[in-house]
C-alpha cells in the first residue's frame, strides 16, 4: 500500500514524504498514536517507499516489484516487522511453531537482538533497510536499553520505526534520539470513504457505523469489516440487550454465560484459527477479558445512542447508524441510560483487575436492566 491508499494523517504522510525528497530521512522515528489509527500500515508504506526498486514517482512505491511484495509479505531480508509476543506458543497445521499477540504481551529482549542484528547485517537487495517495532510500548526494560545502544550508533541506510500509543511509555533516550510523528484519529468522514472503498458491497449505514465504533481507527473498523462473524455477533448482542428490560431478572444470568460466549467467538473470528484456539484453550480467563472488554465498548455506544436518539436532529450524531429506528423506539422506554452506560465502563474497569469474570458480567447486566426499567430518568450520558 502507497501513501495515497492511507486513510487520514495527512500531515504525518507529507513529513516522511518530505523527508525522501530531501533526502533527509532520520535514523529513527516514533510513530505516536492511538491503536489501530494506521501508525503500523503507514510505516510499512514508507517502508515500500524507502526501498521500492521501481518507484513510479519519487516518495511513492509500486507495491508490484520484488521488493513492495516481499515487504508486503514481511518477508524481505532488509525488512523486518515486529509486535509484541505471547509466551504461549502452539503448532499449526503445517507443523510450524506459532503464537499470538494478546493483551499483556511483550517485546522482549531475544526479539530486539534480532532486529540489531538486521540492521547491522550488510544490505541484501534494498537501497536501505527498514526496521518496524510495533507497539514499541510493550518492551520490557531489558529490551529498551539494548535498543537504546542501537539508536545512540544508529547503522547507515537503516531506518528503525518504533510505533506506541503514548511516547511518555517509552525511556525518554529513546524518544529523544527518534524523529516523533504524531497520528491522531482519523474523521469519520475519511474512515467511512476508506471503508466504503474497501468494502463498495456493504450495506452503507452498517459501514457507517463500523466506520463511527471505531473512534478514528480504520484498522479497527477494517478488521470488523473482514470478518462477517464480528459483525453478526455484534447484532446478536445489541437484540439481546434492547429486549432485557422486558425479560425476567434471572436472565440476566444466562445473558452473562451469551456475552462470554460472544467473547470466545470475537476472539475465535478475528485471529487465526487453530493459534486462537490453542491460546484460548491454554489461557481462557486473560483472553476472554480482553475480548469481553471490546463487547463492552459496543455496549456503551448503544447506550450513548439511545440517550440522544429521541432528540430532534439526533440521527446524524448516532455511531449504532444501521439500528437508527429501532433506536427511536427504544428511546422513550429507557429512562435512565446514563447508569446503564455506566454499569458497563465499571465492569470494563473491574474486568481489568481480578474481578472474577462472570460473576463481573452478570452484575453488570443486572445493574443494566435496573437502570433500563426504572422509574426515573437518570442525568444525561456523560
Amino acid at each position: 500500500m502507497s501513501f495515497g491508499g492511507i486513510a487520514g494523517h495527512e500531515t504525518a504522510k507529507q513529513v516522511l514524504t518530505r523527508a525522501i525528497l530531501t533526502d533527509r530521512v532520520s535514523h529513527a522515528y516514533l510513530f505516536e498514536g492511538p491503536a489501530h489509527v494506521g501508525k503500523t500500515l503507514t510505516a510499512v508504506a514508507f517502508a515500500k517507499a524507502l526501498m521500492c526498486a521501481e518507484p513510479p514517482e519519487p516518495a511513492e512505491s509500486c507495491n508490484a516489484c520484488a521488493i513492495c511484495r516481499a515487504v508486503g509479505r514481511g518477508n524481505h531480508p532488509d525488512f523486518l516487522l515486529l509486535f509484541p509476543t505471547s509466551r504461549l506458543e502452539t503448532t499449526d497445521e503445517e507443523g510450524q511453531k506459532a503464537v499470538a499477540e494478546i493483551e499483556g504481551s511483550l517485546i522482549r529482549r531475544e526479539a530486539i537482538g534480532q532486529l540489531i542484528d538486521r540492521a547491522y547485517g550488510r544490505a541484501v537487495s534494498a537501497r536501505r533497510k527498514v526496521l518496524i517495532v510495533s507497539d514499541a510500548q510493550a518492551m520490557n526494560e531489558e529490551a529498551a536499553n539494548h535498543l537504546l545502544k542501537t539508536l545512540e550508533e544508529p547503522p547507515g541506510r537503516t531506518t528503525i520505526i518504533l510505533t506506541a500509543t503514548s511516547a511518555d511509555s517509552l525511556l525518554p533516550t529513546i524518544v529523544s534520539r527518534s524523529q516523533l510523528v504524531r497520528f491522531g484519529p482519523v474523521p469519520l468522514a475519511e474512515t467511512q470513504a476508506a471503508m466504503t472503498r474497501a468494502f463498495p458491497g456493504l450495506d452503507s449505514a452498517l459501514v457507517r457505523s463500523v466506520a463511527a465504533l471505531s473512534g478514528g481507527r480504520p484498522g479497527w473498523a477494517r478488521r470488523l469489516l473482514e470478518h462477517p462473524d464480528t459483525l453478526a455477533i455484534r447484532r446478536r448482542l445489541l437484540d439481546r440487550v434492547a429486549r432485557l428490560p422486558d425479560q425476567p431478572p434471572l436472565v440476566c444470568m444466562r445473558a452473562a454465560e451469551i456475552l462470554i460466549d460472544d467473547a470466545e467467538a470475537w476472539w475465535l473470528a478475528t485471529s487465526e484459527g487453530h493459534t486462537a484456539r490453542e491460546l484460548l484453550k491454554r489461557n481462557r480467563d486473560r483472553v476472554l477479558r480482553t475480548q469481553v472488554g471490546e463487547l463492552l465498548d459496543l455496549l456503551v455506544t448503544w447506550f450513548r445512542d439511545l440517550s440522544i436518539a429521541g432528540e430532534e436532529g439526533a440521527e446524524g450524531l448516532l455511531i449504532n447508524a444501521d439500528r437508527i429506528a429501532e433506536l427511536k423506539r427504544a428511546a422513550g422506554r429507557a429512562p435512565n441510560c446514563a447508569a446503564a452506560g455506566a454499569a458497563v465502563s465499571q465492569a470494563k474497569e473491574a474486568l481489568r483487575g481480578n474481578a472474577n469474570l462472570r460473576l463481573t458480567v452478570e452484575v453488570m447486566l443486572i445493574r443494566v436492566r435496573r437502570a433500563l426499567t426504572a422509574a426515573v430518568p437518570g442525568p444525561a450520558f456523560p
